[in-house]
């Protein structure tokens, strides 16, 4: 284990999103390790990621499973390093410079809280306009309510 975070990315034909998704978890300040899963894409991630930052890594899936079997499969290759804390984020994504160490910040200090979220902003990929932004509840009793 190199760092206390890591982040597992499926990735699926996101030659044309990955980078800056990847840029974008680059600028945070906390350190992290990041595992891209290559879900069988026509381009293979590691060409779309040349050069490879030194704290990425690519798992290449043989066969297509989808997002939740790419995930799963990260995951399973994560347990096995000890990492405290394992984060999700999809590969057409841009992460706030801040969001890993808040996000830690927040489970450090309530050892009861297992899972933290964020709230999102959705653009339209044309024309670069904000959709709508994505806001689910964040007191318990709503989150509750809300399942």
């Amino acid at each position: 284990m190199t760092h206390e975070v890591a982040v597992i990315m499926p990735a699926y034909n996101a030659e044309k999103t990955i980078r800056r998704a990847v840029e974008s978890l680059t600028r945070n300040a906390h350190p992290f390790d990041l595992l891209v899963v290559d879900d069988c894409s026509r381009i293979p991630v590691t060409e779309a990621l040349v050069p490879l930052p030194a704290n990425v890594e690519v798992l290449r899936l043989e066969h297509n499973a989808g997002v939740v079997g790419a995930r799963n499969a990260g995951v399973s290759r994560l347990l096995a390093r000890n990492y405290v804390f394992i984060g999700v984020m999809d590969a057409d994504d841009v992460s706030h410079p801040d969001r890993i160490a808040r996000q830690v910040a927040f489970l450090k200090a309530n050892p009861g809280i297992a899972l933290v979220g964020t709230w999102a902003r959705y653009i339209d990929e044309n024309s670069g306009a904000t959709v709508f932004h994505g806001r689910p509840p964040c007191d318990p009793t709503a989150i509750r309510d809300a399942a």
